[in-house]
Formats: C-alpha cells, structure tokens, sequence
C-alpha cells in the first residue's frame, strides 16, 4: 500500500469509518424488517410451537417461558442470516456491473 499502511491499516483506518454510517443504517434496516415482520404474523398466524413457528416467534415464544439465552441465539442468527443476504445481494450486484 502506499504511504506506508498495510492492507489491514487501510481498513481500519480508511475503509471501516467510511462505511460507518452504512453499517449502522444497514443494522436500522435489518432490525426494523425482523420486528415489522413479527406483527403481521401474530395477527394472522398466531405463535404455536412447532406448527405456526417461524424465527421471529421463536424469539417470542422463548423469551415468554423464560429462556433469554435461546432467544438471544434465535435473534443473533436472525441479525447474521439478514446480514449474509445483504452481502450477497451487494456481490451479486457488483457483479453485474
């Protein structure tokens, strides 16, 4: 690289704070579409174990019973699941160019 930083040191220090305020909108949007998806369900569809169980009820129906760790595991993957998709939609995209 060129004025002495490495490729890590341009990411850290370049890259990374550039593309704050995307991440952060990024997260906004993956959080709001995970909590708007789950009223429509409830409404509709209701939150029964294993027959009407999709991730955002799981989240629900394990915080309800009291098991905050399997909830926190369900919404995290749902946060990465949402973030994968992105990536995959910008390098999908990207290529297209």
């Amino acid at each position: 690289m060129t004025l002495g930083c490495t490729r890590a040191g341009a990411f850290w220090r370049v890259a990374l704070p550039m593309a704050r305020r995307g991440i952060i909108v990024g997260a906004i949007l993956i959080w709001t579409r995970a909590f708007g998806i789950f009223g429509p369900l409830m409404v509709f569809v209701g939150a029964v174990r294993f027959r009407t169980e999709v991730l955002p009820t799981t989240v629900y129906l394990e915080q309800s019973v009291g098991d905050i760790e399997v909830a926190l595991a369900v919404a995290i993957l749902m946060l990465v699941l949402a973030a994968v998709a992105l990536v995959t939609v910008r390098i999908v995209g990207l290529r297209e160019r």
